[in-house]
Formats: C-alpha cells, structure tokens, sequence
C-alpha cells in the first residue's frame, strides 16, 4: 500500500513528477508508446479551452496538459488500463461538448445530497473526460469533476450504459502517481497488469487461484442423498354441523396431473440401465426413485448442478426424462448425448423450447430423415388501442406450442411404434441417476486458426514459425497453464502431456480416463456455480468464490489441453494463450520459442 493519504491531494508527489517517473519507465521498456505521447499544450491553448468550456481547470490539470497534451492514438499508445489513453486538449473540448449536447443534467431527487446528488446525472457540464475508456472514443473513461464543493477535482469512471462513480483516485495527481506506481512496482489498475512487448506498454488480465479448491462434487457426497420430506399433516378440521357436502373430481380420483415434460428422449432395443449408461449416469447415484424423491433430489446441494434423469419401458422401447421437468438443464437432447444413445440403435427426442418444438431422429449415432419441428406465435404480448405493447402475466406465451407437442407426442405410436403413458411413466418408481455430461463436440470453427489472441498477433506468430517449433513451443505454454492452474495435479494429466511431448496422440474419448476427468472438471465448475445457467442450483456449503474461481480455469485449462490433442497446432493455439493465468504469458511465449531448435526438433504429425 501506498502511505499517501487518499483524503488529501497536496500528500501526493506533483504531477510533473510522477510524469517524469512515467516517461522515465516507458523510455527504458515501452519505448514505442513513450514515443506516442504527445508534447505539451500550450498554455494560450489551455486558456482557449477554458473559455471555450466555460470551465477553469484545477492546476493539476493544467501541469498534467504542460507535460503532454494527452496521446496519438494508435496502436501502442501508452494506455492507462481498460480506461484508455489520456485525453488531447482537443478531445478534452469536444468530448466535453458532445457529452453535453446528449443529456442535461438531471434534477435531483427530493432530499438527495452530497454524493448521491453529484453522480444524479447522465453528464455535468462540469465534468471533463481524461481518458478515453477502451474504444477510444467518448463512451467511457476516467472524468475529472470541476463543480464547486467537497468533491471538486474527483476522478470518476464514467460509461454510457450504466451510472457514473467515482474511483478511490481523490485528484488527478493521485490517478497519475498511482500509474507511476503500477508501471514501476508492477501493479494493477482495474484489474489489468501492465507488461510490454515489442518496445509497446500492454494491460493484460492476472489471475491468480488457489491451489486446493474445494471440491464440490465430494461435498456433495459426503453429505449423501436427501430424503424425500415426509408430506404435511392434514390441517386440524373444525368441528361442525353436518351438512351438503359437494365434492369435485377432475381426472384420477385424488391426483394431480403430472407436469409435461419438455423433453423425452426414447432409444430402441436398449433397457433401462444401458440407457441411463449411455447418457453418462453417475454409477453411485443410481437406483429406482419416484418422481417426487427424483425432483426433490435435483433441487439440493447433493445434485451438485448435476441434471436428474428417470428412465423406464415402454414396450420396445426405452424412455428418459429429466426432473424436475420445468428445470430441465436439456442434457438429454444435446447431439453429443443423441449419438452415444443412438450407436447400433434408433433414438427419437421430443423436447420444446419456448415456442418451438422439435421432433429428432437419430439412427446409429447420426441424425436421420424423419424429424419435424413446429413453431408457434408468442402470444402472451397484446397492443392497445393507444398504440402501448403489454405483456399479460400468468399464460402460457406459447399455447400453440403445448397443442403441437401433445400432438407430435401422439404421433409416435404411428410413426416409430411407441406407445408412452404419460400418467403410468410419472406415477412408476423408476431407475433412475445423475449425469456426468459427456464432452461437448468441438464446433467446426474450433479447427481455423484465430489471429488475434489478447492484442497478440497470433496469424503472425503461426505464419512466421515452422510448425515444429510452434508446436514445441506451444506445448510450453501449455505446461506452464496446466501448472498455474493445478490441472497437473490430476494423475491422467502427466501422462497425456508426456505422450504430446514424444509426438505421440493422446485419447480424448467420454469413456477413457483423461475424457472421464475433463468431464469430472466440467461438473466441478458447474457445480461451484461458476457459470451463469448453473447459479440457480444448490451450491454445496463451504464452497466460496476462490474454489469458484480456480475450478472455473482448470476446466477452462482442460478444454485447452483437449482442444491440443485434437486439433492442428495452428488451431490449437489460440485457447492455450487465452486461458493463461499470467500476465506475462507473451514474455513466457518468446523464451519457449527460443529455447526450442526446428533442426532438433522431431517432425510431430497432426495430433
């Protein structure tokens, strides 16, 4: 830390010497971009603005303009962060009267003061933009505030699609002190890292994790599968006279309708447990459950993000569906899961999605002529006679959607020979289990080559380099990544680098060890809610943000080591350099492509 008091301006060095500390530390590392910042303004030219403006600059701004007059911009311009580079005299000026002329100030609410009051407004005439945020234009950056009172000559961080704040930097001196800082102690600004290549200043993520997380799946285990809840008592019924009773039957005497489910997948020829197998069932966690122990289940911490799926017969056929049905993760119909289920056999899955609803074919492992898929009108908005757009609440936006998939339903006894009792299927104990879920095919763009990584020139690296020393090189790299995010630790890592090193290919199937782990990494990352879609599960106790964090980037880390396995080098590149932890990586990169020699290098084939 820093012993400057943030309360204080006048504790903090001067602008011109922190300005100095800059250009000394940019002229030894980043020469490039120390030639890219501009010479002084003028003071004539400050003057002009001011009156321009209506504004008088705080002298910390004038002192930072007498130093440079902001910088050109261009590649490799000395940036501060992700808030870009320091305003020109001129940008200054109009950035100043273009953020005007959008929005005036905002009244202020009733009652609102001091700080609430100064940030209530889209832009203030008095606030200044100095930097201007990462597309170098007026939408975001740093502003100085110019308005009389206790928070004159604030830094703030302003963007055009949320409320502006204010930073921690108290003064502009202070912003610039701390830049000197950074440069020089290798600190970061806003979550970036400074580093330098190519005689150019850089801002690069640097993460860090912790080297044993949690595991979620074995917190989950541990606490063993939840018991169904033993349902409510009866309420007390108060004593009465006797009278008329009317008693209403609608369906089965004393049951509720069950639920449709949005999805159905149905494999012939395959019982229950190759079923559930083939669909990447969890060996421990399967048995016979109803549908209500299945539901009850999946919503606990024990599921571990993990999908619940039921299985059962129906004549030749076999049938899976996942609980609860109205939080269905759609593992179930995903291709990937579609072909293993398939393989020597016929599968068909009926699944809708909002307003569609789609009917599938699939005959040993591929997708098959057959399938159709209906698409209904959202119904649920509705104009008025003003011309207003509402939405009404508590309908089904999609009605027709619910009659095409009843009927697409229907249509299987004709078409494939399945007769499946809706009623019977959810009333049964059925076996049932969670899923590991299978590997994600790599999209057909996974295999061209990505130019740019970072602000990285990849395309020229690949184009530069024979391909054995590329390979070897990015290899490295990916060593270096298994290591800083633990993903060597696991015993099936080791080996498959080390047959990568002799050239030889690794296998990377749903079935084998390392596929059996990636998986395993997945469902770790899942399951410590490190992705968005997964948030609404239950996440096991004792797993905090760190253990989010650091399975998050070795499942990331994982899909780079597959991805490696599978594709051509100059394909592969790319998701090893993004998913480095350090900032360094590009300084890493060039020693790794040193220390390797395309004349002892081995001619790798294509793994």
């Amino acid at each position: 830390m820093n012993s400057h008091s943030v309360t204080d301006s006048s504790s903090w060095p001067p602008v011109d010497v922190s300005w100095t500390r800059i250009d000394t530390w940019l002229a030894r590392h980043a020469p490039a971009s120390a030639a890219l910042l501009r010479p002084p303004a003028r003071q004539a030219d400050i003057e002009a603005a001011e009156r321009r403006l209506g504004l008088a600059f705080t002298p910390d701004l004038v002192a930072s303009l007498r130093c440079h007059d902001g910088t050109e911009e261009h590649a490799g311009a000395p940036v501060l962060g992700s808030y870009g580079p320091f305003a020109s005299l001129d940008h200054l000026v109009r950035d100043a009267e273009l953020l005007r002329s959008v929005d005036a100030d905002l009244p202020p609410a009733p009652g609102m003061r001091g700080l609430d009051e100064e940030l209530a407004a889209f832009w203030r005439r008095e606030w200044l933009l100095i930097t201007r945020g990462i597309g170098w234009e007026a939408q975001d950056g740093l502003f100085l505030t110019l308005r009389d009172g206790e928070y004159h000559g604030r830094i703030g961080r302003y963007f055009n699609e949320d409320a502006p704040s204010f930073t921690s930097w108290m003064s502009l001196r202070h912003l610039l002190a701390a830049f000197a800082d950074s440069l020089e102690r290798r600190l970061p600004i806003g979550r970036k890292m400074p580093v330098t290549h190519e005689g150019r200043l850089l801002w690069d993520d640097e993460t860090r994790v912790i080297p044993h997380p949690r595991s979620p799946l074995a917190l989950a285990g541990a606490d063993g599968e939840p018991s169904e809840p033993e349902p409510p008592a009866a309420p007390a019924q108060p004593r009465h006279r006797p009278g008329p009773v009317l008693r209403v039957t609608v369906g089965r005497p004393g049951t509720v309708p069950p639920p449709v489910p949005r999805t159905l997948v149905f494999a012939a020829r395959l019982g229950p447990a190759a079923l559930l197998e083939r669909m990447g069932a969890v060996p421990d966690t399967v048995r016979e459950r109803s549908r209500g122990q299945a539901a009850h289940a999946a919503a606990g911490s024990w599921a571990a993000a993990r999908p619940m799926v039921r299985v059962g017969s129906c004549g030749d056929w076999t049938f899976a569906l996942e609980e609860p049905p109205d939080h269905e993760t759609g593992q179930c119909r995903r291709p990937e899961v579609l072909r293993r289920v398939s393989a020597g056999t016929r599968a068909v899955a009926l699944w809708r999605q909002g307003g569609e609803v789609r009917l599938t074919v699939w005959e040993d492992g591929a997708p098959a002529a057959g399938g159709e898929t209906a698409r209904s009108p959202r119904t649920d908005y509705q104009r008025l006679a003003d011309g207003r757009l509402i939405q009404r609440a508590g309908i089904d936006p999609w009605p027709a959607a619910g009659t095409a998939h009843a009927e697409l339903l229907g249509s299987l006894r004709d078409r494939f020979g399945i007769v499946f009792d809706q009623e019977e299927a959810f009333d049964a104990p059925l076996l049932s289990g969670l899923l590991l879920p299978v590997l994600s095919d790599l999209p057909e763009r996974a295999s061209r080559p990505v130019r740019d990584v970072r602000g990285f020139d990849l395309g020229a690296l690949i184009a530069d380099t024979d391909r054995p020393r590329l390979r070897a090189a990015l290899l490295a790299q990916l060593r270096r990544l298994a290591a800083e995010t633990g993903l060597d630790t696991h015993p099936e890592v080791p080996p498959a680098l080390a047959l990568l090193d002799s050239g030889q290919a690794v296998p990377v199937t749903d079935d084998d060890p390392l596929g059996i782990r990636l998986r395993t990494l997945d469902a770790e990352a899942r399951a410590a809610g490190g992705r968005l879609r997964d948030r609404r599960a239950a996440v096991p106790e004792g797993i905090t943000a760190e253990d989010r964090t650091a399975w998050s980037h070795r499942s990331i880390a994982g899909a780079a080591l597959r991805r490696f396995a599978l594709l051509p080098v100059e394909a592969a590149a790319a998701p090893v350099l993004s998913a480095r932890l350090t900032a360094a990586w590009r300084t890493e990169l060039a020693e790794d492509l040193r220390s390797v020699h395309s004349t002892t290098a081995a001619s790798w084939p294509r793994s």
